[in-house]
């Protein structure tokens, strides 16, 4: 018998390189940050440090572009083939960008990032933890009937899926794909940063239109 995926969730990854967004440097800049303002804010972090928005922060503008022309030259192009509005979409800025530091066995718990198109997370720095990655970032299946099927037989199929970190790597997911962040391990520091965007479709008056313009950051 002939068997079919029906209805797939795709993520994307991939690196960028160091020199491209000044990786090196963004790490003394998310120290800084976190020494102007050592409180922070509670999200979905459980011991992290979580940065206000660096979106207007200038230091982060090579990452930015970076992520944003990976977005607009690769995916959109691959995603929308067939879509008669692929030549008027486009990505052209951010929602909301922060920086998160996980020290040793802080988390991330569950959540989504509602109200947005798509959502991302790129290692600053990823230490190694006895030859093995840092803690995961975790996806859950969102189809509950799927989780709960056959319980407690286990299919083949699935729940969940792990993505382990490394420096300049970057993760790119559907904002509503429910994830989590596992423990880091490691007694170095793990800094990510992570975004919010929203899809720009222009329509034949020349308007632009955003889709999706959510304010979530967790």
């Amino acid at each position: 018998m002939k068997s079919i995926d029906l209805f797939p969730i795709r993520i994307w990854t991939g690196y960028i390189d160091d020199n491209v967004t000044d990786r090196i440097k963004l790490i003394d800049e998310s120290y800084r940050l976190k020494d102007n303002n050592k409180i922070g804010r509670d999200k979905s972090n459980y011991g992290g440090w979580h940065s206000q928005s660096v979106t207007e922060n200038r230091l982060f503008d090579k990452l930015h572009k970076s992520i944003l022309d990976i977005i607009n030259n690769e995916i959109i192009p691959k995603e929308y083939e067939d879509s008669l509005y692929k030549l008027n979409m486009s990505v052209q800025e951010f929602d909301d960008s922060w920086v998160i530091i996980n020290k040793k066995d802080d988390i991330n718990f569950p959540h989504t990032h509602p109200g947005n198109w798509m959502s991302g997370a790129f290692y600053i720095k990823a230490p190694y933890v006895n030859c093995n990655e840092s803690g995961p970032i975790i996806f859950n299946d969102m189809i509950s009937a799927r989780v709960n099927e056959n319980f407690p037989f286990k299919s083949n199929l699935s729940k969940s899926y792990p993505l382990h970190p490394e420096d300049g790597k970057l993760i790119l997911f559907p904002s509503w794909l429910p994830h989590r962040v596992h423990n880091h391990d490691a007694y170095d520091d793990r800094i990510v940063f992570s975004f919010n965007i929203s899809i720009q479709l222009q329509d034949p008056l020349k308007q632009n239109w955003k889709i999706n313009k959510g304010r979530y950051d967790g």
